[in-house]
């Protein structure tokens, strides 16, 4: 089965002309990706916090995509700070009352609508494909807007810590790719 599932994806990378070696990275990525998900879920659910890391997860991954961020050198420690920043979060979220100040989450949403996408050595992108993924970007922190008001409306208090949260958190990890470039004099993010 497994052979089987290698032979048609060599197959169809040789048909789309894209080298292998590509196809293969991307399901290390995914892998790795897979593997850092079921650990944040075992872990948080030993904790009884479940649903605060699938909303954390579900959140996070939702925007990252598009608004880009800093990128750990290796699998082990990207996967070491994913899981940590989601137990994290998932333990805090009781002290932080969002009820009281709904509108927190106003200052990382602006910050990542006015910079995104932000670049890393591992994704540099063409100014044609900045634009794109400066539009989905930006759509997609406009849902993540709406459903964040929709929570609120029906008084989803962990749901709204979780999702500012996850926001706070990629701000931070766009900042201190934005920081990383300064320090190094690299020019990789492109902003308007």
């Amino acid at each position: 089965m497994i052979q089987w599932l290698i032979d048609g994806t060599k197959k169809k990378a040789a048909e789309m002309d894209i080298d292998y070696e590509i196809i293969q990275y991307g399901f290390r990525v995914e892998a790795a990706f897979i593997i850092d998900i079921i650990i944040a879920l075992i872990t948080c659910t030993i904790i009884h916090k479940t649903l605060h890391a699938c909303v954390f997860i579900l959140c996070f991954s939702y925007l990252r995509t598009y608004c880009g961020g800093y990128h750990c050198k290796t699998y082990i420690t990207c996967g070491l700070a994913y899981v940590t920043m989601i137990f994290v979060c998932s333990l805090l979220e009781p002290f932080i009352t969002i009820h009281q100040a709904p509108v927190i989450i106003i200052v990382p949403l602006i910050y990542l609508f006015m910079i995104s996408p932000v670049q890393n050595e591992n994704n540099i992108l063409n100014k044609r494909e900045i634009a794109i993924y400066r539009k989905k970007a930006r759509f997609r922190l406009i849902a993540m807007s709406i459903a964040y008001l929709l929570f609120f409306l029906l008084s989803k208090y962990m749901v709204l810590t979780m999702m500012f949260f996850s926001v706070s958190c990629l701000s931070f990890l766009c900042i201190l790719q934005n920081y990383k470039e300064k320090q190094n004099g690299q020019t990789v993010s492109n902003h308007c």
